[in-house]
Order: C-alpha cells, then structure tokens, then sequence
C-alpha cells in the first residue's frame, strides 16, 4: 500500500481512486479501526464469511491484509454519524447467534494464527480486535499470487518448482498436526507464492482440533477437488489423513493443470489417472504416496503429511510443540487505544482474547439481573398498594 500520487493513483500497482468502486456494504477507502492503527484501503476479496482489505498500519507505515468478518445474508452494514462507525448488525433474531457463533470462530482463526506466527509457512499475525458490531484479524500483506492463478495462467508446474512452492507450506501442516489441529482447506486458492518462489500457508478460519471435529456433527467443510469424503460424513473422522488429501489434490493440479475428480465421484469406482499417465515424470516412490494421500477411504490413506515431505526432501522434521513466541517482540503496540510497554505478541493476544471472552461471559448475564431486578421492583409496588 502505497501513497497515492496527485490524481489519485498509486504508482506502484496503478489502482485509481477515480475508478475503484467499492459495494455498499464495503468499509469506504480511508476509513480507520482501532483508534486509527489501521487505515482501510482497496478490496483485495471477499467469500460468504468476510471481507479482506488492504490497509496500512501507520504505526509502522507497513502494508497489512485485514479480514473483517462479515457473513453474507446474516448482517447488514449501518453508518453510525454519532460513533462515526459502520455498525455491522445482524439481519433479524434468528441471524443473530449464527451470528455471535461465527464471530467466535472467527476469533479462534486468530488465535490459531498467533500460536503459530513464528513459522515460515504461515502468515504472521499483527493483531485482532472487536470493532463496528463485529470482528478483524490483521495480518502482514504477502507480495504474491495464489498457486490457483499461477497455474491458471502458466499452465502446469516443473515437480522442481512445485516442491519448492510447497516445502514451508508442508512443514506448517506438520507443526500444525503434532499439535492436534487440522487445516481442513488446503487447497490451490489457499497457498501463496511469495517473490522469492516460496509458499505461504493462508486461510486458517476452518482450522480445529481434532478432538472437537470428531465430536462436531456441524462442521461440514467441503471444497470439490480438493477435500477429503470424510468432511461430507455426518460422522467422518478427520485428522491429518484429510490434510494429506487436500494437499495432495493441490500437488496433483500443480503438476498437471487440472483438477483432480472430485471425491464424491470416486466412491465406487476411482477413475482418477495417475499422475505418469498425465505426462507427470516422477520417482516412482513419490509419485505412489501421491497418490496413496488421494485415496477416497480415510484408512487407505497415506495418514502423515511428515511421510510425503521425507520423500519430497529427503529430510524429516523433528517433532517438537509449538512455543509461546517469547523471542518475537512488537513494541508500543496498541490496546484498545491505550499505549502499552513492549511485549509478547502471541501472550498478549492470548489474554486479549481471555478478555474478550470475559465481557462475552457478563453480558450473557446482564438481560437476567435486570429481570430480577425488575421482578423485584414490582413486587415492591404491588406490595405498596395491597398495603395503601
């Protein structure tokens, strides 16, 4: 995010304020968050649940991607000239807990996200917070194009280059699976080229624990091509297995330009080419775990993306868990408006989000103390006038 220039354009990648037309429910072009940290510019995309922006964190005059969640169908956007907000509020009472449920998933993208920050594979987390009825993540802008578009434009990928892409992308997944998380959406759209060649893991709002996934009948996340049958089962059991098959969907629309055949139509019989027949030239070993990680059956399935990456790099990943990122330092940053001394980021987004949790808690309460008092005041009354 660059100053524009006199006309309104930025020199840098062309955009044009003149011609740039935002939606109605889009946050306007140089609108502010978190007592002005944040300056909101263009829309960089949007899904079914959000809204991503570029913006500029002026503290450190650095570019940042802001995810603002905003769940299509469920809310609408108000201008408070009062608060001088654009109040996000659910469309009616039926909207609303979906929609107080999705914010707190939501927020558990972020804490995910600043547990494990530190990784090369994965974005780092500047921030998050409530703000205009709803909530936003702040990461750092990555300089790039997805593995979806590069292909769409270049065609297929060299295994060479494709393993270069993949290799940070790979070891976040298993730093991410010794710790009992699971991803749930890899896939081409969600992994970024840097400009040195390199991948970056995003998208971590589908990120749950194990545990909570297999007691979870609700949690149905599905994207064809991509992911595994067991996120279609009403009591799939998902695990690292149903990484291993979106990431080996991604590989196999890397090196060949097309998507694999979906899950669903390889139940009964599995027609999916191999990757040699699609003029793939590979080791033999690769290319069969590969496609062992595409196997429609869970317990088929390659279990552990450590496997594949041991054959891609000859070179295996120590397992160790995920440490509170004592080393990693942001100084003056700012809560809540208040300028506070230098500390750990993750720590501190940690007790944020304890915070955060705690008003939630008391606000639960607030609608019954104000019934018993009310009860109790006209009780009172009544009492008075049997009484007067």
């Amino acid at each position: 995010m660059k100053p524009l220039d006199q006309e309104g354009r930025c020199p840098a990648c062309g955009f044009d304020r003149k011609k740039y037309q935002s939606r109605g429910y889009h946050l306007p072009l140089g609108s502010v968050l978190d007592h002005g940290e944040y300056l909101i510019g263009k829309v960089l995309g949007e899904g079914g649940f959000g809204i991503t922006y570029i913006g500029l964190y002026k503290t450190l005059m650095i570019p940042v991607t802001i995810k603002e969640f905003f769940p299509k169908g469920l809310v609408r956007r108000k201008y408070s000239q009062s608060e001088q907000s654009y109040l996000v509020r659910p469309v009616s009472a039926k909207s609303e807990e979906m929609f107080r449920q999705g914010k707190r998933d939501f927020l558990q993208e972020a804490r995910v996200l600043s547990r494990f920050g530190n990784l090369d594979g994965i974005t780092r987390t500047r921030s998050f917070f409530e703000e205009n009825g709803t909530a936003y993540l702040v990461l750092d802008y990555l300089e790039g194009v997805s593995v979806r578009d590069y292909v769409a434009v270049n065609g297929r990928m060299t295994p060479a280059i494709c393993w270069q892409i993949l290799k940070n992308p790979m070891k976040a997944l298993c730093r991410l699976h010794e710790n009992d998380m699971v991803h749930q959406d890899i896939s081409p759209d969600n992994i970024m080229i840097n400009t040195s060649g390199k991948g970056t893991l995003i998208d971590f709002g589908t990120v749950w624990s194990a545990g909570e996934l297999s007691d979870n009948e609700e949690l149905a996340i599905y994207k064809r091509s991509y992911s595994a049958y067991e996120q279609l089962e009403k009591h799939g059991q998902r695990g690292p297995w149903t990484d291993v098959y979106g990431l080996c969907a991604t590989i196999y629309y890397m090196l060949t330009g097309e998507k694999p055949l979906d899950a669903t139509e390889r139940i009964y019989e599995d027609t999916l080419p191999r990757l040699s027949r699609m003029g793939v030239t590979l080791d033999d070993e690769v290319e069969k775990l590969i496609m062992r990680g595409l196997v429609v059956e869970s317990a088929d399935r390659l279990q552990s993306v450590d496997e594949l990456y041991q054959a891609l790099y000859h070179d295996s990943l120590i397992a160790f868990p995920v440490m509170m990122q004592q080393e990693t330092k942001v100084s003056s940053f700012r809560w809540g408006g208040r300028q506070g001394r230098s500390c750990t980021l993750t720590s501190q987004m940690e007790r944020k989000l304890d915070r955060m949790d705690a008003r939630r808690r008391k606000r639960k309460w607030y609608p019954v103390i104000f019934g018993i008092a009310a009860a109790g005041v006209l009780f009172l009354f009544a009492m008075y006038m049997i009484n007067g």
